[in-house]
């Protein structure tokens, strides 16, 4: 990822965590870099399993509502659509070529997020 994207520098995720420090959350998109491809895993002389210590310190990020805006765009859409995409100007596609409507699912996807702790965007921690 790093030759992909220079600021990502896992070794700055991992001396911050660390360090118990915050400030991994206020670097921006860093912990929204990675992406998951275990390359990082695969090459650590510590054995450090990165993946999984960038996905445990998102979480903790989500909690405490560290997301950067476009994850929040994101599960705004999920929240009042279902999907990524509002489905109205689909479906009137789908209607003209004989198929059915696609239904909103964003009461299940609510649970789901609001489960997970991904509370609306507007909504405080």
């Amino acid at each position: 990822m790093r030759e992909v994207e220079p600021d990502f520098d896992p070794r700055v995720i991992v001396r911050l965590v660390m360090l118990g420090s915050d400030e991994v959350f206020g670097r921006g998109d860093l912990l929204w870099l990675c992406a998951g491809c275990n390359t990082c895993d695969e090459r650590c002389p510590q054995g450090v399993h990165l993946p999984s210590l960038i996905r445990a310190v998102r979480n903790v990020g989500v909690r405490r509502g560290a997301i950067p805006a476009t994850i929040a765009a994101q599960v705004d859409l999920l929240r009042k659509y279902g999907r990524l995409l509002e489905v109205e100007e689909h479906n009137s596609r789908r209607a003209k070529i004989g198929l059915p409507d696609l239904v909103n699912p964003a009461n299940d996807y609510r649970v789901l997020l609001d489960a997970a702790g991904l509370r609306d965007p507007g909504e405080k921690p």
